[in-house]
C-alpha cells in the first residue's frame, strides 16, 4: 500500500537532486521511458517518489550477474595477461 512518502510527487529538479544528476538527465530518462513520470501540463512533469526509489535501490542481483559474466568469459592467454598487467603498472615519475 502506498504511503504518503512514496506517493509524493517530485519536480524534475527535486528528482535530479536526489539522483545527483542534472535536470536534463532526468528529462532524458523520462523521454526514454526508463523513469515513469506524470505530465501535469505541457511543461510540468512530476515523478513519483516510489518510482525514483526503485532506480536508486541497489539491485542485489548485480553481484550474481557479474559472477555469471566472469564464469562465461574465456581464459586469457599468457600474452593477454602480460599486456593487461602492463596497463596497471605504475608509471615512473607519476604521482597519485
Amino acid at each position: 500500500m502506498p504511503t504518503p512518502a512514496t506517493d509524493e510527487l517530485l519536480t524534475v529538479r527535486e528528482a535530479a537532486t536526489i539522483l545527483r544528476v542534472s535536470p536534463e538527465s532526468v528529462r532524458r530518462r523520462v523521454r526514454a521511458g526508463s523513469l515513469p513520470a506524470c505530465r501535469l501540463s505541457q511543461r510540468a512533469i512530476r515523478i513519483r517518489r516510489a518510482d525514483l526509489d526503485t532506480i536508486t535501490t541497489p539491485d542485489e542481483s548485480l553481484e550474481a550477474h557479474i559472477a555469471k559474466l566472469v564464469a562465461a568469459a574465456p581464459p586469457l592467454s599468457p600474452e593477454q595477461s602480460t599486456r593487461i598487467a602492463m596497463l596497471f603498472r605504475p608509471v615512473a615519475g607519476a604521482t597519485a
